[in-house]
């Protein structure tokens, strides 16, 4: 489920793997390309920016295939 964080949607690493359809690792080596935006909250997770993901609203994920 995505967090508001300055009124931008965030998710996990894990939740954006899911969203994508594609391995976590792949989430992890994207974001050391610097082709995802990302952020540690103050408790120390790591977050995801929704909209650097490329989806679309019209983009079927992997759930609803």
């Amino acid at each position: 489920m995505p967090e508001t964080y300055n009124g931008e949607e965030w998710v996990t690493p894990e939740e954006a793997a899911a969203l994508r359809g594609m391995a976590k690792r792949t989430i992890y080596v994207w974001r050391q390309r610097g082709v995802l935006r990302t952020m540690r909250t103050p408790g120390g997770r790591l977050m995801i920016a929704v909209a650097s993901l490329g989806l679309r609203p019209d983009t079927p994920t992997k759930d609803s295939q």
